[in-house]
């Protein structure tokens, strides 16, 4: 398999937990020790590595998405002068 393929493998099976189980930095290890030897896949950095960065730059990214931005109508709502 391809790194790509690798890489949309695993986020795929770890989407697939529920929220609770997918929320900290530990949780994204543990499954990434979890399903090491299932994803085959070449890396120089080590599999366990890049296997856990994607799964923490997955947590990273779905945490921008939750915060609300400055600019949002739910931020500046209420602040309107009347």
């Amino acid at each position: 398999m391809t790194k790509e393929d690798a890489r949309k493998e695993v986020l795929r099976l770890w989407r697939d937990l529920p929220v609770a189980q997918r929320r900290t930095f530990a949780q994204a290890e543990a499954f990434a020790i979890e399903i090491e030897p299932k994803i085959e896949f070449e890396s120089l950095g080590g599999k366990l590595k890049v296997t856990t960065a994607w799964l923490q730059r997955d947590l990273l990214d779905l945490a921008e998405v939750r915060r609300p931005s400055a600019t949002s109508p739910q931020t500046i709502r209420g602040t309107r002068a009347s």
